[in-house]
């Protein structure tokens, strides 16, 4: 990956394509997750339709999907004001279009909520919206900031061709997948998109993580999907293996995973046999 100072930003080289990082007001992305990059080269390959990015922090998806595939539409939910303002401007330098990102945490009700980080940070990509959720870590919250909510069937209606074409949903919100899912539920029931999805650790049976997780599982195999862990590691491909129950573990490099409508396992098969 190549990369020089422009002003003070960087240009870098991804998959193919010369994309500007702007550094604004002490922000700068990144281009993190490597295996992520991997396996959405296949994932859109395989799977057409918007793709939705629940949880877009600095717009690290963002800049890969719109590098691997630039006509693609794109809606992304994020809502920290903060890393919402950086990731518009980063759509903008970089021409980046069919790109909405609306700033909202994407839940089941709509109001007034909040938002508690680990780090006093205005971006800090482990920010919550779950009270609690980060005890089980023995991080204590170092910022609160009231957010806005949003229930998915509020206004539907306004986000078009977008939920009538969703193919692609990425999930990254530091515990709240369960309600993500739930108020995206009639959407993924009728659509049939791919799911990604991070599911922090466990740490144990009957934990609050735990039975959330069992939840998210068993609401998405109850309507026919299937669950697969995507592993990665260090300068090994990725690999996508089927993911039957929610279990407990520790390592934080097993929270990633591909969940999709049982009649596309074929094409999961199919993937499993090269090199994500």
């Amino acid at each position: 990956m190549l990369c020089r100072v422009l002003s003070q930003s960087f240009t870098i080289d991804l998959n193919g394509r010369r994309v500007i990082l702007p550094y604004v007001a002490g922000l700068q992305t990144h281009v993190t997750e490597p295996w992520m990059n991997e396996l959405l080269k296949q994932v859109l390959d395989v799977k057409k339709g918007c793709f939705w990015d629940v949880g877009v922090n600095l717009g690290q998806t963002l800049l890969k999907v719109k590098t691997l595939d630039p006509e693609r539409d794109y809606i992304g939910f994020e809502p920290n004001p903060t890393c919402t303002s950086y990731a518009l401007h980063v759509a903008e330098l970089n021409g980046f279009t069919g790109c909405s990102i609306i700033p909202v945490a994407l839940t089941h009700r709509s109001g007034l909520g909040v938002l508690y980080s680990i780090q006093d940070s205005s971006h800090d990509s482990a920010a919550t919206i779950i009270d609690g959720f980060r005890d089980d870590d023995g991080h204590q919250i170092a910022r609160r900031q009231f957010v806005p909510f949003y229930d998915f069937e509020d206004g539907v209606e306004l986000l078009g061709a977008s939920a009538e074409n969703v193919g692609v949903i990425k999930i990254d919100v530091e515990g709240a997948e369960l309600d993500v899912v739930r108020a995206l539920f009639s959407l993924i029931q009728d659509k049939q998109p791919f799911i990604v999805v991070e599911m922090l650790p466990t740490n144990q049976e009957g934990s609050e993580r735990y039975n959330r997780q069992c939840e998210l599982v068993h609401d998405l195999q109850s309507i026919g999907y299937v669950l697969y862990r995507i592993q990665h590691s260090a300068n090994e491909p990725v690999r996508i293996v089927e993911y039957q129950d929610v279990e407990v573990y520790s390592d934080v490099e097993l929270s990633d995973y591909l969940i999709v409508p049982k009649e596309a396992v074929v094409d999961i098969t199919r993937m499993t046999k090269k090199e994500v």
